[in-house]
């Protein structure tokens, strides 16, 4: 009795893999419908979904004539943005997908003083992003997922959200948005690795942890500062297969 439930067990454990191996495309790609017509999907994913991510930058004097102390700026810290993107997967080989997109991109950092007086601002900045990234993907269902690429990038705006204390010992907020003095194109390269999940044939989701190095500075060459930002996010999000 031991034998057959241990033999049972076995051919359980081994039967989704052996079905992943049947043909030329995964398990999931391949079926019959309820119809009796063979299917084969091509396993292209169009996908929608958020970067909850970790900000911070590194920031320098310009060298030369625009150049200037860096003062209290040395004490900016990073924080959490959140980021927004859609994109579509293509694969050019079982093991190799191409990974197009656009993204609604958000970095930043924050300062705040010690001591009595209240001031603190928030520095967040906008961008327009196409990724561009190719991944190794390994699996069927559960599918590993290392990428790596470039996001050239739009500037949009730069936000400040200040809260201080007036004459009065009350906080007041103010908010400002900057467009001058930005580089108007810029570009980050990027690396990921995480997973996707396709618990349907028609659905996914996945969870995609990236690091990315802004490649140029912030500002234009005029600037007293040399600034690139770089994140460390999880994308994240719902998939659906083609």
């Amino acid at each position: 009795m031991k034998r057959i439930f241990s033999l049972l067990v076995l051919v359980t454990f081994l039967n989704p893999v052996v079905f992943s191996q049947e043909g030329d495309a995964d398990s999931m790609m391949v079926y019959t419908n309820k119809k009796g017509k063979l299917i084969r999907k091509s396993g292209d994913e169009l996908y929608f979904g958020f970067t909850p991510g970790f900000a911070n930058r590194t920031l320098k004097e310009n060298p030369g004539l625009f150049s200037a102390p860096i003062g209290e700026r040395e004490n900016e810290t990073g924080g959490w943005f959140y980021s927004f993107h859609i994109g579509y997967r293509t694969n050019l080989h079982k093991h190799i997908v191409l990974d197009l997109g656009v993204e609604f991109n958000r970095n930043g950092e924050f300062y705040e003083t010690g001591g009595d007086s209240v001031y603190t601002y928030k520095n967040t900045y906008h961008y327009i992003g196409i990724p561009l990234n190719l991944a190794f993907q390994y699996g069927d269902r559960f599918k590993l997922h290392v990428g790596a690429g470039v996001v050239p990038k739009m500037f949009l705006s730069q936000v400040t959200n200040e809260e201080r204390e007036n004459e009065f010992g009350t906080t007041e907020a103010i908010r400002t948005k900057y467009k001058d003095n930005f580089n108007f194109f810029n570009i980050d390269a990027v690396v990921s690795l995480g997973f996707r999940w396709n618990f349907s044939r028609n659905v996914g989701i996945y969870a995609i942890p990236e690091m990315r190095w802004q490649l140029a500075n912030t500002y234009q060459k005029q600037w007293p500062y040399v600034h690139k930002s770089y994140v460390f996010g999880i994308k994240a999000g719902v998939s659906v297969l083609f």
